[in-house]
């Protein structure tokens, strides 16, 4: 396990350079994390062997799907290349949201939090905590597009689609980080699993058409997949990446708008609700205790 004395130098040392200030400790967080990243490979190979599983156990289902469904539904091309854009995303989701609340529950363990925050702020932390596992998200998402294309998924070349699926992937992390800093706060003060993370793991894997288009299900239940920020990260990156759209395309356009708005309602409140937890935590002498 890496202590907190190396992140703790660079933090003390980016204080004296204040223009550096929040670079600096965002680096000393990455640092860290990718060190402890390389001492556990048995766990990074199982799960990069788990996403690429599923991009293959996709490929044979696809020799069954229709396309009809998805034609209906506004997208091109074939069922497999739909689902492979489904699963990468989806799995990007869950490193998001999850990897604040482990990075939260990491720092809770080593009993380093207290110290961390003493030379930072809130928000300063709970960026650099996830920062990396970003990065290690990143890779999985890559490798889990180059695997697909392997099996005969086709996506767009179109330099304006590429972008915009840059974009939206931005946006996707943004949007589903107050989930995570969320599930972070109930996970610090009741000490244990993140029932928010494993809540709103279930709705989007029902709700947001990760693996079928939301036109199939019940008209009942669509009026709910608006609630969750991964339906319009998925219609937009869809529609890019098979369609080849770029922000300009109205239904595009739409999901960029709506992922906005959600950010800009769910950010203050899941930042408010960490900070009181934090609080609550270090006022019962609490803050070491997991």
């Amino acid at each position: 396990m890496v202590d907190a004395s190396g992140i703790l130098k660079i933090l003390r040392e980016a204080r004296k350079t204040r223009g550096l200030s929040l670079p600096w400790k965002i680096h000393a967080f990455i640092i860290r994390d990718f060190k402890t990243w390389l001492t556990y490979r048995l766990w990074l190979m199982l799960d990069v062997a788990g996403s690429l599983f599923n991009i293959a156990a996709y490929f044979f289902f696809s020799k069954i799907a229709t396309d009809q469904m998805l034609t209906q539904a506004g997208y091109l091309g074939g069922y497999f290349t739909f689902a492979v854009v489904g699963i990468a995303f989806q799995e990007y989701v869950s490193f998001s949201f999850n990897g604040v609340i482990r990075s939260i529950r990491d720092e809770q363990v080593r009993g380093t939090m207290e110290t961390v925050l003493s030379t930072t702020t809130v928000a300063t932390f709970l960026t650099g905590s996830s920062a990396f596992r970003f990065i290690e998200s990143t890779i999985f998402l890559i490798a889990s597009m180059a695997v697909g294309i392997g099996f005969g998924a086709t996506f767009t070349g179109d330099p304006a689609a590429l972008l915009s699926t840059v974009l939206i992937l931005v946006l996707l992390v943004a949007s589903h980080l107050p989930i995570g800093i969320l599930g972070a706060a109930v996970s610090m003060k009741t000490k244990l699993g993140d029932p928010v993370a494993q809540i709103f793991a279930w709705l989007t894997q029902l709700l947001s058409g990760i693996l079928y288009p939301l036109n199939i299900i019940p008209q009942w239940l669509r009026p709910f997949t608006l609630f969750t920020p991964l339906t319009y990260s998925l219609d937009a990156a869809r529609r890019c990446l098979i369609n080849g759209n770029n922000l300009l395309h109205p239904e595009v356009y739409s999901n960029v708008f709506y992922l906005l708005l959600y950010i800009a309602a769910a950010f203050p409140i899941s930042l408010y609700a960490f900070k009181r937890s934090f609080e609550s935590v270090r006022k019962d002498g609490e803050l070491g205790h997991y």
